[in-house]
């Protein structure tokens, strides 16, 4: 009996390492499969589709200033922003497609602010976009955005990178290794891209039957069920986001949080790939088995545990052996690397004087 849980759990780890080897596999087996739109597919009779632009995320003082400098500088006016502060240090607005809204809490989940926008937008929107309060946007991002949207891009996802800080090399080279294997390798092969909590946009025929009431609601959450739905979701990867790196503690916080959703997901996923042989969808498989593969540091000491199992305790098969070791070297090498450009953008903020802002001295 001891003899089958030791080859049971070596399964297992063997299981969780694959998972991610296997992505990597895929993305160089079928990514000269991929072929770009033809001409008579970019081509679409252009207008300005109405966006609702949803910071999600409590907004300090020189991030929402920085942020209305930002827009009002664009070409692209046909949209709406919506920013939530827990301070009321602006005194008058009168910027018509702005709404700055208070808020009890300093800090909120992803899509609590989402939730306690709902429906009431200023004007009616065709697509609706997520943006965290202090990330980066490049010039043209709405007319980029609205293209995506004439292609017929019901949900897109951007590409999110990590710039300066801390714990920036660890945190960007994360970025860049899921944003190729969950997006970049899966758009290529006509996948479904993976969400992050920021950073995509989504059509309002969508957005309007989501409620994000539930408790702890994530991207995860969020695009189970769109994959549920068989809704595809898009990856931009020409439009850049740069998200500034969150501080360690907040960051260890976050995947105390991963692991201990870590159960609710492997149902989520189980459930997709129930759904997906009762009506076969290769977004359904894809996703179930994403939500059952562990996080890299994760794999990294699975390898060590299996390599241990395998050769210290009962050794049945080289596979694991083999399977264990490359774990090792894979996970490793991500998990160490540390050879990132750090970048401190340098920002000035000019106050419009369409906004009032409270002078504390």
């Amino acid at each position: 009996m001891e003899t089958l849980l030791i080859i049971v759990l070596k399964m297992l780890l063997a299981f969780y390492i694959l998972s991610i080897l296997y992505l990597l596999l895929m993305y160089y087996l079928k990514n000269t499969q991929a072929t770009p739109l033809s001409p008579s597919e970019m081509k679409r009779p252009f207008r300005e589709h109405h966006m609702a632009l949803i910071f999600n995320g409590v907004i300090n003082e020189t991030d929402l200033l920085n942020q209305i400098q930002f827009l009002r500088q664009q070409n692209y006016q046909n949209f709406s922003a919506y920013f939530f502060t827990d301070t009321a240090f602006i005194d008058a607005n009168y910027i018509p497609n702005i709404t700055i809204q208070i808020v009890t809490k300093k800090t909120y989940d992803p899509f609590e602010l989402v939730h306690l926008i709902g429906h009431n937008f200023l004007n009616k929107p065709e697509a609706v976009v997520l943006v965290k309060p202090n990330a980066i946007l490049t010039d043209g991002i709405l007319d980029q955005l609205n293209l995506s949207l004439l292609h017929g891009n019901l949900v897109a996802q951007c590409k999110i990178e990590i710039i300066g800080g801390q714990t920036a090399s660890y945190q960007a080279f994360s970025k860049r290794f899921f944003n190729f294997i969950d997006r970049e390798a899966m758009n290529a092969n006509g996948i479904s891209a993976a969400l992050w909590s920021h950073g995509f946009i989504i059509d309002y025929s969508i957005f309007k039957t989501l409620s994000f009431e539930e408790p702890n609601y994530s991207d995860k959450d969020l695009q189970a069920e769109l994959i549920s739905r068989s809704i595809h979701i898009h990856y931009l990867n020409q439009i850049i986001i740069k998200e500034r790196p969150i501080q360690i503690q907040e960051y260890v916080l976050s995947r105390s949080r991963w692991l201990t959703n870590y159960a609710f997901q492997a149902k989520i996923g189980f459930q997709l790939l129930v759904e997906a042989v009762k009506n076969p969808n290769l977004d359904k498989v894809i996703f179930g088995f994403n939500y059952l593969r562990p996080p890299l540091w994760m794999m990294f000491f699975a390898s060590l545990g299996l390599l241990v199992l395998d050769n210290l305790v009962i050794s049945a098969l080289p596979f694991f052996n083999y399977t264990a070791l490359c774990g090792i070297v894979f996970s490793g090498v991500i998990l160490f690397f540390n050879n990132l450009h750090h970048a401190n953008p340098g920002s000035s903020i000019v106050k419009s004087k369409d906004l009032i802002v409270i002078d504390p001295s």
